[in-house]
Order: C-alpha cells, then sequence, then structure tokens
C-alpha cells in the first residue's frame, strides 16, 4: 500500500500547450477520452473527443478537443453529467471529419486512458460507421487497471479519486480534455511508484495487436464498464 501524507504536499495542476494544430511524429504515447451520449458503444455516438499528446516520461506536450454532432439526439440524462447539450453540438464537425483528425495521432501509438478499453470500443464503432478502421496502435496502457494494481486499498478507482490519491488536481471533470490529462497523469505517478508495471502492461496489450482481423474485438472485451464516465 502506498501512504501520502495529507495536506503536506501541494497538488500538481494539469497543464500542457495547445495551439490549432498538434505537432505530428513528436510523441510517444497519447491519451485520450470520449464523451459520448450513453454506455452502449454499439449503439451510442461520441460527442467529444480529447486527445493529449506525451513524450516518454509521460508528460503532456499538447491537448486538444473536438465536439462532434452525433447526428443523434442526446438524452438530458447525460447532459446533466458532461453538459454536452443538443444545442452545443449541433451543427459540430461529423466523426468522418474528427476520425480523420485523430488517425495519424494514435497511428502506432501507444494509447492511454482511465479504462481506455471503453473509449477505444467507441471509436472503432464510430470508424467502422463511416467504413474505416481504428488505427492500428503500439500498444494501451490502463491508469484504471493500474490505480486497481498499485493502489489496491483505495475505496475508489474512479477519475477524481485517484486524481484526488496522488495529488492531481482537477479542475473539471467529465470534460474529454481534462479526463485525458489526468489519466495521463496518473500513469506517470504511478510509473514512478512501481515502474515494472508498465513493461508488463505493455508486453500484455502488445500481444492484442499480433492478429490484426481481431484486434476490435479485443478492444471491445477490455471494456471495463462505465467506472470512469458515468459512475
Amino acid at each position: 500500500m502506498v501512504t501520502r501524507a495529507r495536506g503536506r504536499s501541494k497538488k500538481r495542476t494539469l497543464a500542457g500547450q495547445s495551439s490549432l494544430f498538434p505537432p505530428m511524429d513528436s510523441h510517444f504515447c497519447i491519451a485520450l477520452d470520449v464523451e459520448t451520449t450513453g454506455l452502449r458503444a454499439d449503439t451510442d455516438r461520441v460527442l467529444q473527443l480529447g486527445v493529449v499528446l506525451g513524450d516518454n516520461n509521460f508528460s503532456p506536450l499538447w491537448e486538444g478537443a473536438i465536439t462532434i454532432d452525433p447526428d443523434v439526439a442526446v438524452p438530458e440524462n447525460v447532459v446533466g453529467i458532461h453538459g454536452l447539450s443538443n444545442q452545443m453540438v449541433d451543427g459540430c464537425v461529423s466523426f468522418a471529419v474528427a476520425g480523420r483528425w485523430l488517425a495519424p495521432l494514435i497511428q502506432d501509438k501507444i494509447v492511454i486512458g482511465h479504462n481506455v478499453g471503453f473509449d477505444l470500443s467507441f471509436l472503432s464503432y464510430e470508424y467502422e460507421r463511416v467504413s474505416e478502421k481504428l488505427p492500428r496502435l503500439a500498444g494501451m496502457i490502463d491508469s484504471l487497471s493500474m490505480s486497481r494494481y498499485i493502489l489496491p486499498r483505495l475505496r475508489s478507482h474512479k477519475l477524481e479519486w485517484v486524481c484526488n490519491e496522488l495529488n492531481i488536481e482537477i479542475t473539471r471533470s467529465h470534460d474529454a480534455c481534462y479526463d485525458a490529462l489526468a489519466s495521463l497523469e496518473i500513469v506517470r505517478a504511478l510509473a514512478q511508484i512501481q515502474p515494472k508495471y508498465l513493461e508488463r502492461s505493455l508486453t500484455v496489450s502488445q500481444t492484442m495487436y499480433d492478429e490484426s482481423d481481431t484486434h476490435l474485438m479485443n478492444l471491445r472485451q477490455c471494456n471495463q464498464g462505465p467506472e470512469s464516465h458515468f459512475g
């Protein structure tokens, strides 16, 4: 168990650099998060996509978000969670456009997220709807699984709880860009506590891509449920 003195260390505020266009081929990994119309990747849609490019120390290099018109109504109960109403998404770009923006950023990169299988399963279905495939990844790091393994006695492993335990300050939750930043910072902090976890995790995730015809099925099976999204 990792113990930390409460109130003694200042929380690290999430920060990075944004610009209109992300720097290509300058990053080691990419953290991502999606906000959606619901919990079922096969029927619900992506409303917002947040990404953070990171270096090989899992420090943020660039972050950005894109809001997407899902072409379906956003349920009122979901609007109360992430604040993305029908009026806010109406007229935004389609996933066809967002997917083309995302593809070169995740191609052959390590992808990080809090319950990353949830996010990638949504993205894989969205790519299918526009007759495309989710780009091949170099591997995955799930900050939810990582926190459960390294911080087993934590009462909850929701994003906010893990950030609080690690003194990572989140200024806004259920915002795709901020949640992606938080997952990257969690991985960086936990890697300092137990570095060997990442070596094992990346070895396991790499095996998911040995057979390209089955990697989408494997991604969808990695979804651990809605803990980090609507819990």
